[in-house]
């Protein structure tokens, strides 16, 4: 079906360095990843681990920053948001069950109970798909960072990229009757070129004869008094049905064609309880139908505007950070560091709608140069601020702790949107909105490290109506904690608390650091997961980095 294959293409543009958009907090390096992205507080004087990142997490810990240290983080991640792979898995269902009624019109047969509920579900997902925050987002990141003392400079390029889906439910009309699956007193449905159902080609009911015999012993109640109870629902709905679409049912009545579904489907080994369950959800499912029987608006495949939005955007932060003790101020706060960071920022914003309807959806090179004639790149300067406070708490012994708060984008730099977005009724301007987040770290012991961050502000992501607000837990164990030879365990906790549909994530991670040469390893999956094509399950989300540095 159309609406996969552009799901599938839309994944492979995201890998695209062109088009890309943001703005959700982005945890950048490995090390931060395996603690549940809680760094904050915790950067900025640990040795036997790389510090070069301490610039991005909290430029005021440069104040305590010695030596000198180099990362290149790499970071690539996806999330499904709204559980829509499943929704994917039961639009390839509908296919299925479009197939098949096509089938059933071309070989004269007549559609079962099975199909109708199948078909009845499909659509209700289909219009699921229409919730808000339904989407998919893939996170990508590249940078090289160097500090020494207290200064940094780096060169960072985040990429991040939201494809959402909206259905057209209105005009997913099966000939002349929108929805309805009822012509002619036949429960039949079929597509010719998406164009819906060729009335005249279906026949009357008394072609039954010739697929089961004689119809009246298949229009009489059925026996059963939970089959006749069950007709008696199935014929309510297709007269609500038959009415709403204003089709003539012919020589047969509602209560007839009721029991010959049954019956048929019962004399064909679907059990009693079976054939009460699908009619209980033909049930359910009646008034979603019946609010897409529209004589006057709805329209077939042809004229559906179904869509995928693509947009995002691409951009690289030239950094410069410093940051240093307050104590020059007065020496009452001289456990009190600032800091700050000067970015120069080169950003290239694109969007793209593509109707899943359209011919060429499938050509990749069509949906790739559509991408590079609706994007625009432009710069402006983007500004952090950081603040970190150190202390001491006497529990048997002094144990260190640590209170931070850092400010990424104060200014909130604006960047040029291309033309499509803005004829699609989004500003002209792509700002990126100022983020603050608070972080806690406490050293229980001198190898052991327990930290944890909170997002101070809701934060704007690819997909409408999908917020992030995340906080995070992170626990690191340092097992030789040497300056030149370490192994680091870590494992932590992440959560967007501003989606109730988004799961939890679990972190975990390594580090290695032998004779100052530091490799880190990390990921994140989601404690949730979702069925896709043929039931498997999968993780909802998932992210994996890679960092590697060195520190003297």
């Amino acid at each position: 079906m159309n609406l996969i294959k552009l799901l599938v293409l839309s994944i492979t543009i995201c890998y695209c360095p062109a088009l890309l958009f943001a703005e959700s907090f982005k945890i950048l390096g490995s090390r931060a990843l395996g603690m549940g992205g809680a760094q904050v507080a915790v950067v900025g004087d640990v040795h036997s681990n790389c510090e070069a990142l301490t610039q991005y997490w909290n430029p005021a810990a440069l104040g305590m920053h010695k030596g000198f240290d180099l990362e290149i983080p790499i970071v690539v991640g996806v999330e499904a948001t709204g559980g829509i792979l499943g929704y994917v898995d039961d639009i390839s269902d509908t296919a299925s069950e479009i197939e098949s009624i096509n089938d059933a019109q071309e070989s004269g047969s007549y559609i079962n109970l099975e199909q109708l509920e199948s078909y009845m579900k499909a659509i209700n997902s289909l219009d699921s798909m229409n919730s808000p925050g339904m989407g998919m987002i893939i996170d990508a990141g590249l940078g090289l960072s160097a500090s020494m003392s207290n200064w940094s400079i780096s060169v960072t390029n985040f990429e991040s990229v939201g494809v959402a889906p909206t259905i057209d439910v209105h005009n997913l009309s099966l000939g002349g009757v929108g929805s309805s699956v009822i012509s002619k007193g036949k429960i039949k449905a079929a597509l010719e070129d998406f164009e819906g159902i060729d009335f005249d080609s279906l026949g009357d009911i008394e072609d039954i004869d010739e697929l089961v015999g004689d119809p009246s012993a298949y229009t009489a109640d059925p026996e059963s008094e939970s089959l006749s109870t069950a007709s008696d629902e199935l014929a309510d709905t297709i007269q609500s049905l038959a009415d709403t679409a204003g089709v003539d049912l012919g020589s047969y009545s509602a209560e007839e064609i009721a029991n010959a579904l049954i019956n048929i489907s019962y004399d064909n080994g679907v059990s009693i309880e079976d054939i009460v369950s699908t009619v209980g959800t033909i049930k359910e499912y009646q008034p979603l139908v019946e609010s897409l029987i529209d004589l006057g608006t709805s329209g077939g495949f042809g004229e559906n505007n179904s869509n995928i939005e693509i947009r995002g955007i691409s951009y690289t932060e030239g950094s410069f950070g410093y940051g240093r003790s307050a104590g020059f101020i007065h020496s009452s706060v001289k456990n009190l560091y600032i800091g700050g960071n000067v970015k120069y920022i080169s950003g290239t914003v694109g969007y793209l709608k593509q109707r899943v309807f359209d011919e060429d959806i499938v050509e990749l090179e069509s949906l790739l140069d559509d991408i590079d004639e609706n994007v625009q790149t432009s710069s402006n300067i983007g500004l952090d601020v950081g603040l970190l406070y150190e202390t001491h708490i006497k529990i048997k012994k002094e144990l260190k702790t640590r209170l931070g708060i850092l400010g990424r984008n104060v200014n909130a730099p604006t960047f040029t949107q291309p033309d499509a977005a803005i004829e699609e009724g989004l500003p002209d301007k792509y700002t990126i909105d100022p983020q603050y987040r608070f972080g806690f770290a406490f050293w229980p012991m001198r190898h052991i490290i327990l930290a944890f961050d909170y997002d101070l502000t809701e934060n704007s992501t690819p997909i409408d109506n999908y917020k992030s607000r995340q906080y995070g837990l992170g626990i690191e164990f340092n097992a030789m904690n040497k300056p030149n030879h370490n192994i680091a365990v870590r494992v932590g906790a992440l959560k967007n608390q501003a989606n109730n549909k988004a799961a939890l994530a679990y972190t975990f991670g390594l580090g290695f650091n032998i004779k100052h040469i530091i490799l880190n390893l990390s990921g994140a999956i989601s404690s949730e997961k979702t069925k896709i094509q043929d039931g498997t399950e999968i993780p909802s989300s998932a992210y994996a980095m890679l960092s590697l540095g060195v520190n003297y």
